[in-house]
């Protein structure tokens, strides 16, 4: 799994990139060997003068699939990225279990 994390219109620390980083490493290493690409999007809408503005936007390109998108808004990231990561699972568990429903045969 490919995962980019890309902060727009604010600098990325590293303690942000990591809380990213394993909360979607848990939401989707089961899915690992499915995923193509994952694309985090970080967006603070009304930069320092806050409010419920930071915007996590996740894409997973599935190898086999279409793109998948899960988007969140909160006041703090580490709410809004969880939000997204448990919401990007389960948009990947949903369409595995669709495919592997599909191509199994009935006894």
């Amino acid at each position: 799994m490919n995962l980019e994390v890309l902060a727009i219109g604010f600098p990325i620390n590293d303690r942000l990139r990591a809380v990213v980083e394993r909360r979607l490493t848990y939401a989707l290493s089961r899915f690992a060997s499915r995923l193509r690409r994952v694309v985090v999007r970080l967006d603070d809408q009304n930069g320092p003068r806050g409010g419920v503005d930071k915007r996590c936007r996740i894409e997973a390109v599935l190898r086999d699939g279409p793109h998948l998108f899960a988007e969140d808004r909160d006041a703090k990231w580490l709410v809004s990225v969880t939000r997204c990561a448990e919401r990007i699972g389960r948009a990947v568990r949903r369409r595995v279990e669709q495919v592997r429903d599909h191509w199994q045969l009935p006894a």
